[in-house]
């Protein structure tokens, strides 16, 4: 870990260095910094390396890898300040399907059980690790800030499924609140466009969305309803949370989960169904599941109801509970302990798209053909309110994994095969990564030389190399993603002497190779 601190350091001093004088960004773009560089993205993936059995963990154990994590995405300091409301939107699903929990154990409908508060279960965040978030923005925001944790499970009362799985203020003690969003907007909607608003509602507009049209569905008794999505005009107009939105931040503190219809469900969708008022957008006044009024399958428009929902309201940073990941999801069959992943790992960035293509590599799910992220990677950006958008960088070339674990070791042996019933192109077998996408570039580093306070690359990679990430002594300095053959690096700052090279070469899927050379300078 000591490394990793150092090279934050020297990274964190870097770029105050480059920023200073109202130095354009372009001058120094070979600087040691984190690649915040205009076209690149952060994702840290950090795995205990003291606890082996993540149902052992303790608070101590996670808020190290939560406040690693943090660190190494380039932590919340620029995000939120003293005195900020910082809203915290976990992943509650639901606890009332008899699912098997850590130990065999299984939760009656309703029914607090200590088990599901002891060990992480991979299907609702872990409390521990909203804690170890909230701690995080306690130090920034002071005692004048507010801390929110805002949630709507997808099936029974909120309020009861925050006590069976320990979200109370004694566990939270670093919130203000633990609200839910199950009534916020009033009586259950039946006009889609009241002329009141309540003021607990916001009706924003997106320009330019893809999800353009309404649809008709069966309801549960298999009536024809036209249309049921009542809530949508058809105009990129969605309606959020007032307090949610009005925050000064929004963190995503989601789980990492398969979705055998959305593909994946992490950062984004979090967002997208999880913040959806179901007062507004629920099935019923009595069910505030949201998989009728709002589409849930690709021909409705599900994926592009998630990628236009989150450009009104995105991430302003995400934290991903990765003890342990969820097959079959994003309910595992009760009794069947294969679906639970033991990961054994916490994830953070500034960029829910990157983080949530981090996690599709992890899974084995081939990002190009989840539609969410496939759309938001072509919007580019994200956000409604003035004068703030967020980054949302959906191409590998452009994301950065930083941490003590690759994406291709952690997956390897975890085998994620759940059911998916997605795909872009119509064919769900492509939706899996295959053999020959696993596998592994090709790299070699021709010739190495500090010269004139540059160090001077010549790389050799394979055709599936999408980028090249360049370590000095085994701490991050570089992103290539094109000129491989001529890599031109200022390393002015680096000390004399031996200096160990590392260039690890990644595909579009994460998967990597290395080579290594020791030079002096």
């Amino acid at each position: 870990m000591k490394k990793y601190i150092f090279g934050l350091i020297l990274i964190f001093f870097s770029v105050f260095a480059s920023c200073d004088n109202n130095k354009e960004e372009d001058e120094d773009l070979n600087a040691p910094r984190l690649p915040h560089d205009g076209i690149s993205s952060i994702v840290s993936l950090v795995q205990s390396t003291t606890v082996t059995n993540v149902t052992q963990h303790t608070y101590a154990s996670i808020k190290v890898l939560v406040d690693e994590a943090i660190a190494l995405a380039g932590g919340l300091q620029g995000i939120i300040k003293s005195g900020d409301t910082v809203v915290l939107k976990p992943n509650i699903i639901t606890t009332i399907y008899n699912w098997s929990w850590p130990g065999g154990t299984k939760i009656p409908a309703g029914a607090l059980n200590t088990a599901t508060q002891a060990a992480p279960n991979g299907i609702v965040t872990d409390w521990r690790v909203v804690q170890a978030v909230a701690e995080n923005v306690r130090a920034i925001v002071g005692s004048s800030g507010r801390i929110i944790v805002m949630e709507s499970s997808g099936k029974g009362n909120t309020s009861q499924q925050y006590a069976n799985v320990g979200y109370n203020l004694t566990n939270l003690s670093a919130v203000n609140e633990i609200l839910t969003l199950d009534a916020v907007g009033g009586t259950y909607w039946t006009n889609p466009n009241p002329a009141s608003i309540p003021s607990d509602v916001l009706k924003i507009k997106l320009t330019n969305p893809v999800f353009k049209t309404s649809f008709n569905q069966s309801d549960y008794n298999g009536n024809q309803t036209s249309p049921v999505y009542k809530s949508y005009d058809g105009q990129g107009n969605y309606f959020v949370a007032k307090e949610m939105y009005n925050a000064n931040a929004l963190i995503s503190i989601p789980v990492l989960k398969l979705h055998t219809t959305a593909g994946t469900t992490g950062a984004i969708k979090n967002i997208s169904i999880g913040a959806t008022p179901p007062r507004i957008y629920g099935n019923s006044a009595s069910d505030i599941g949201r998989n009728f009024r709002i589409p849930h399958t690709e021909s409705n428009g599900l994926h592009k109801w998630i990628a236009d929902y989150y450009s009104v309201m995105p991430a302003d940073f995400v934290v991903m509970d990765a003890l342990q990941g969820v097959d079959q999801g994003p309910l595992p069959p009760a009794g069947d302990a294969s679906a639970l992943k033991k990961m054994n790992s916490i994830l953070a960035s500034k960029d829910g798209l990157a983080i949530d293509v981090v996690m599709s590599n992890i899974i084995k799910v081939n990002y190009k053909k989840v539609g969410h992220l496939k759309y938001l990677t072509e919007r580019g950006e994200v956000g409604t309110k003035y004068g703030k958008k967020l980054a949302a960088r959906g191409n590998p070339r452009n994301i950065t994994v930083l941490g003590n674990k690759k994406v291709h070791d952690l997956r390897t042996g975890v085998n994620f095969n759940g059911s998916i019933t997605t795909g872009l192109d119509g064919s769900i077998s492509t939706t899996r990564l295959s053999a020959a996408q696993l596998e592994k570039p090709a790299v070699k580093i021709e010739s190495a030389q500090f010269a004139d306070g540059y160090l001077k690359l010549n790389l050799n990679v394979s055709a599936t190399t999408s980028k090249v990430d360049i370590y000095i002594d085994d701490i991050f300095f570089k992103i290539v993603n094109g000129d491989f053959e001529e890599t031109v690096i200022n390393a002015s700052e680096i000390a004399e002497g031996p200096r160990k090279i590392t260039a690890y070469a990644f595909t579009n899927y994460m998967a990597y190779e290395e080579a290594s050379i020791i030079i002096n300078k």
